[in-house]
């Protein structure tokens, strides 16, 4: 008994002829498959720069067998001859053979990559920017539009709000949020008054600690700061939701169905936004006054004295 390994499959053969208008005629021969077909890309490269033929004819009569890898390569050798001007034809394959190929072709073309932009000049990109920008601006404002119109027939016809869908996105954007906007405001009052401890201490005002954090708490740093949480939380977390279902369609069947989008999904977030923020301000601000409570506290002053501070800097 002879032990005989599997037996390579045959490489296929690619043969060229030059015809009298000019034309050049590739004949392929075999199986145009993964395993055989890698030698015909350099060779076919190779015929190719030789005769530099603006019409090429591909006769594939000889093909027994195309798989991908096979029309891949028709397909590169069609695009390397539009890269050159000119073009390819193929010839003399077999009813289903000429349909899976090409179909194969037609896929290998898609799927490649498209070919490179030519490197554009300053003024024509400083022009597409203004463009996008512009479009951007315009989408904006159409946006805008149609947020205050949905919201003005939200005030005049209030029993058409979703009230359900909105204390659901009140307490996702408020109630949750809570225990993140408390520590950074604790954090944000230790760290004011750390910070302002150190120059009051050399002149023996560190009573007007209590002061300088109440007034920056209350008149600006707090609003800012929730501001800054809710657009990171919970403004992602809505543009998130809304682009998911955009990707789903599911925007698109809510137009199917006839109920407005903007009225449906936008209006009950921006009325939890307004809702929700100037809450979450003032838990920022009393979080923040304990946060300096405890700082002036270890400097030796008590609580009242604390009070009757803050009472003093800040007015209604």
């Amino acid at each position: 008994m002879s032990n005989s390994g599997p037996v390579a499959p045959a490489p296929p053969a690619l043969t060229a002829s030059a015809g009298a208008d000019g034309a050049l005629t590739l004949r392929a021969a075999g199986r145009l498959e993964a395993g055989t077909v890698g030698a015909l890309w350099r060779r076919g490269n190779a015929l190719l720069d030789e005769h530099r033929a603006l019409r090429v004819v591909l006769d594939a009569r000889a093909v027994t067998y195309c798989d991908a890898a096979g029309a891949a390569w028709i397909a590169h050798l069609r695009a390397e001859q539009k890269r050159r001007g000119g073009e390819l034809a193929i010839e003399g394959l077999s009813g289903e053979l000429e349909r899976v190929v090409t179909l194969l072709v037609k896929i290998a073309e898609e799927s490649a990559p498209p070919a490179a932009r030519p490197r554009s000049t300053i003024p024509e990109d400083v022009g597409r920017g203004v463009v996008r920008v512009l479009a951007r601006a315009r989408a904006a404002v159409a946006f805008a539009g149609e947020l205050a119109v949905a919201l003005g027939s939200a005030v005049r016809r209030p029993h058409r709000l979703r009230w359900r869908e909105l204390l659901r996105v009140v307490e996702l954007a408020g109630s949750n949020a809570v225990l993140l906007v408390a520590m950074i405001g604790t954090l944000f009052g230790l760290i004011l008054a750390f910070q302002a401890a150190i120059p009051l201490q050399r002149f023996g005002a560190e009573l007007y600690i209590a002061d300088l954090v109440a007034l920056s708490m209350v008149r600006e740093l707090a609003a800012i700061l929730t501001a800054v949480v809710f657009a990171g939380r919970t403004g992602s977390a809505f543009a998130a939701e809304l682009g998911t279902m955009k990707v789903n369609e599911e925007l698109d069947a809510l137009r199917t169905m006839g109920l407005d989008p903007t009225r449906f999904l936008v209006v009950p977030r921006v009325l939890a936004g307004v809702i929700v923020t100037p809450l979450l301000s003032l838990v920022m601000i009393v979080t923040g006054l304990a946060g300096a409570y405890i700082v002036l506290n270890s400097l030796g002053y008590g609580q009242a004295i604390f009070e009757y501070r803050v009472l003093q800097s800040v007015t209604f």
